[in-house]
């Protein structure tokens, strides 16, 4: 296989991952000037979820995992809601795609993340123990 091959193969594969944790830029849900039709409906971050402490661990503790390094990119990513620097790579666990530090959503604003995610995230962890 040829690397040409090879990267339209990781760019299908990147595509076909589920997203989790990526926001669109502005809160008023105007597109912005460098944003992406993708990118223009993504949702903005929605505080106040509640999760039980086991769950809430356990979620942190997948996403901080990295299971392994997606994409990396030339600059920083910062929180939509506080503006805390948080990073510049992509992980992902072969089913779902998300950016560094989501957990910094979970942890320092109760972000409430999809709920296919969660239910992902804990049979993943029931099934490793």
């Amino acid at each position: 296989m040829n690397i040409l091959d090879q990267l339209q193969q990781d760019a299908l594969r990147r595509q076909l991952r589920r997203k989790v944790g990526f926001w669109r830029r502005r809160a008023d849900g105007v597109k912005g000037q460098y944003e992406t039709d993708e990118e223009a409906v993504f949702p903005w971050p929605e505080a106040g979820a509640v999760y039980s402490h086991n769950v809430k661990v356990a979620v942190v503790e997948y996403l901080d995992e990295r299971m392994f390094e997606d994409a990396g990119y030339r600059g920083w990513s910062c929180c939509r809601l506080c503006g805390k620097v948080l990073g510049t790579h992509d992980y992902s666990d072969g089913v779902w795609i998300w950016p560094e530090k989501l957990s910094h959503y979970i942890l320092d604003h109760s972000v409430k993340l999809p709920d296919e995610f969660i239910d992902h995230v804990l049979r993943q962890a029931n099934a490793s123990l």
